[in-house]
């Protein structure tokens, strides 16, 4: 996560002003892997000047709540005004199965 915070930082500083991020527990691929917690992730939004964060995608029916959602997000958008956003979707099995849903 820290070369990927340094590269966000330093893309700042070429224009880009958003960057998502994805909300997964299991990652990717096999090899050195990990998958970071993305609500952790986001505030580092803090690192920046003005780039926004956001989810790609959040998932709230197995592994979150829809209530515990907006209220980490009420959260986040208080601690970082109009840095952090989020994208919604339906999640896939390899995210989901690991935590013991079908």
């Amino acid at each position: 996560m820290g070369d990927l915070l340094r590269y966000i930082v330093e893309a700042e500083k070429y224009g880009f002003k958003t960057t998502m991020t994805s909300d997964h527990f299991h990652p990717w691929w096999h090899d050195d892997a990990y998958g970071n917690f993305v609500w952790v992730w986001i505030a580092a939004a803090e690192r920046t000047k003005n780039m926004q964060f956001i989810t790609g995608v959040t998932v709230p029916i197995y592994r979150y709540h829809p209530a515990i959602i907006a209220q980490a997000f009420a959260s986040l958008d208080i601690l970082y005004p109009k840095s952090i956003g989020f994208g919604l979707g339906t999640g896939e099995s390899m995210n989901e199965v690991p935590l013991g849903f079908d």
